[in-house]
């Protein structure tokens, strides 16, 4: 088979599964039958691989379309406004992400020996055709989602390999510069020193720029800078959510549309930002069907009420029978009915949030029921409001005008019931 039809083929089946996979760290399938507006996010070095439909991206007077069969590659952070161009429900933009590792990169070089590279002195960001050796190892990597174990074992070494045949294609002078120190001031490759892989666990780490080093910009592009190899930070991901989870929090059902189904999924990471714009955030899992649908468009936000435990598990993915369970479909997204609040947004921007995507709303208009108990998560349980501890009630915050910093509403609609 064809290498690109079967990248669309494992694109479009794992974009349709019910459960959550093994997934390495930011790695993404994407698949929508929609066009998007333009939407500016911080973009992390990265590669995008289109299989089907097509996508613009803009850095500053500079234009990168690329197509089926074709990628972008990124290699430092930089502000990138990106819209889906070609999608139809017969032919859904299908795409595939996998965050670019330096010390991958670094370790690459360093076990490759001594390479005279020329120095790139473009853009960091470029567009190039997807070779059938790029193209055959995103499809083993996809291949092995199947099996949490072959995956564990086996997928470090494709993930290398992806990493190997960016560097030695197209894109290689680029590419190369993730893993190199002070590439930008030398045309020859110097062993960088003390170059760490990344641990077992497939934990990210920090990469650190020199501090005396700039990041020019010309005509509005960001040249790329040179880059200190990356050090690993181990983290256990199970004890950190079980640190995470001691942060009581509420419970949220996302709602948007999706074509012309509504669609919802149950979020706690769910936050107010400002007050003037008035904005909110919520973070979505990349994995999630929801990250997909949400981008560009407007979605609501229904803070649960403590009775609706069924609704948080089914929009969690497990099925439930409510039968109280009503949708609203005034305003621009529908929402949940009956929940202690409710907002309706607008896109304001979307960010790089890891593993997670940290999507932010203008509130266009809410409600809420002031009497009315909302539904609490902690430590992994669903929990009703205890009482009120002793002491004068406190309604203020800690950035309110009491407490010193001033703030000021901008009127919009909104309604209070």
């Amino acid at each position: 088979m064809d290498p690109l039809d079967e990248l669309r083929r494992q694109i479009t089946r794992l974009a349709n599964h019910n459960s959550p996979l093994s997934w390495t760290e930011g790695m993404t399938v994407f698949s929508t039958d929609q066009k998007s507006e333009p939407l500016g996010t911080v973009t992390k070095p990265v590669l995008v691989l289109v299989a089907q439909g097509a996508k613009r991206s803009v850095l500053g007077d500079r234009i990168f379309d690329y197509h089926a069969g074709q990628y972008l590659v990124v290699t430092v952070d930089v502000p990138l406004t990106s819209q889906i161009t070609h999608a139809t429900a017969a032919e859904p933009f299908l795409a595939f992400e996998l965050p670019l590792k330096p010390a991958i990169i670094a370790q690459l070089l360093l076990e490759a020996g001594p390479t005279v590279v020329q120095p790139h002195d473009g853009p960091a960001v470029a567009t190039s055709d997807a070779t059938g050796d790029l193209l055959n190892a995103v499809v083993r990597l996809l291949r092995l989602l199947d099996d949490p174990q072959d995956f564990q074992v086996l997928a470090p070494g494709v993930q290398r390999e992806i990493h190997w045949r960016l560097m030695n294609g197209p894109q290689a002078a680029l590419v190369r510069q993730v893993g190199l120190a002070d590439s930008s001031q030398r045309g020859d490759h110097e062993r960088p020193g003390g170059a760490e892989v990344t641990n077992r666990n497939g934990c990210g780490g920090q990469r650190h720029l020199p501090q005396d080093e700039s990041w020019p910009a010309e005509s509005g592009l960001i040249r790329s800078p040179p880059i200190a190899t990356e050090v690993p930070v181990v983290t256990e991901p199970r004890e950190l959510r079980r640190c995470l989870g001691q942060f009581a929090t509420g419970v949220t059902v996302v709602g948007c549309w999706a074509g012309n189904v509504r669609h919802g999924a149950t979020v706690n990471a769910f936050t107010a930002v400002s007050l003037d714009p008035p904005l909110v955030l919520v973070a979505l899992d990349r994995r999630s069907k929801a990250s997909a649908y949400l981008e560009g468009r407007p979605f609501s936000v229904t803070v649960l009420a403590a009775h609706a435990h069924e609704v948080a598990l089914h929009f969690s993915g497990r099925a439930q029978k409510c039968p109280d369970l009503e949708w609203v479909d005034a305003g621009a997204a529908p929402r949940v009915a009956g929940g202690v609040a409710a907002l309706v947004c607008s896109p304001w921007a979307s960010y790089d949030g890891g593993d997670h995507i940290l999507y932010l709303g203008e509130v266009q208009e809410f409600s809420y029921q002031a009497d009315t108990d909302p539904l609490i998560f902690h430590s992994g349980l669903f929990r009703s409001v205890g009482g009120q501890p002793g002491g004068t009630p406190w309604s203020g915050t800690l950035d309110s005008p009491e407490a010193g910093v001033g703030w000021r509403m901008r009127p919009f609609s909104a309604s209070r019931t």
